[in-house]
């Protein structure tokens, strides 16, 4: 498998086909309670084509999931009402979404 990154669209060679998959069809959800913060990481997603949603709180996120087909969400862990890993404990119990878990430098 080759895979091809451009700015509007991501091609995937597979099995001596192309396959083109366009990042406007992807949507992310920002979940932060800093508005500065949620309008940065924004900027830079909707630079590289992609939709994005925003949530101030877990409870948010929560109904944006609800509303929205969300493929990736970047999640803060401090916030009021409903925290980062309440909220990911939430999610879990009603959808099936892969996990990241970035490693911490030493």
């Amino acid at each position: 498998m080759r895979i091809v990154q451009g700015l509007q669209k991501t091609t995937i060679k597979e099995g001596g086909r192309w396959l083109i998959m366009k990042r406007d069809n992807y949507c992310v959800l920002v979940v932060a309670d800093d508005r500065e913060i949620q309008d940065a990481i924004e900027i830079y997603l909707k630079n590289e084509g992609l939709t994005v949603f925003k949530a101030k709180d877990g409870i948010e996120a929560i109904e944006k999931l609800n509303e929205h087909d969300i493929h990736l969400i970047i999640l803060d862990i401090m916030m009021p009402r409903l925290n980062g890993i309440a909220t990911t404990f939430k999610i879990r119990e009603q959808k099936k979404y892969p996990h990241y878990y970035p490693q911490r430098q030493k």
